[in-house]
């Protein structure tokens, strides 16, 4: 099971990352980043089968597929700007974080544009 990889790379790591940083601190934080990739890694093996099943379904349900991919590029933004927030956390650098999830919620809300305004076509034709 995949989960249990990750689980223990990502314990192995934390271990690894407390240990060598009472030393160095420059350590901990590449090892951190190491650990994060690669369970990055082993999630974004996942995402392929969700987009055909996803897809599967809207076609059926005669969703427009633009909105579907709108979704997906949120879905996205979210994940790789709360990574990148999590990393920047990590070494210290909270102000930074704090930048990437403002940026990130700006994109989110300029990525949805397209999904409100085909909700706005949709409700001006029901009335």
């Amino acid at each position: 099971m995949e989960i249990v990889k990750v689980v223990s790379f990502g314990i192995v790591g934390t271990l690894l990352g407390i240990c060598l940083g009472k030393e160095t601190g420059e350590y901990r934080f590449f090892i951190t980043v190491t650990t994060g990739i690669f369970i990055l890694a082993v999630a974004v093996g996942y995402i392929a089968p969700i987009i055909e099943v996803v897809q599967t379904y809207a076609q059926k349900a005669q969703v427009n597929a633009y909105n579907i991919q709108c979704i997906f590029k949120i879905l996205g933004v979210s994940y790789l700007a709360q990574f990148g927030a999590d990393i920047c956390k990590d070494a210290g650098q909270q102000s930074i974080a704090t930048k990437i999830e403002l940026a990130a919620r700006l994109i989110i809300v300029y990525l949805s544009l397209p999904i409100v305004i085909s909700l706005f076509d949709y409700l001006g034709e029901m009335l």
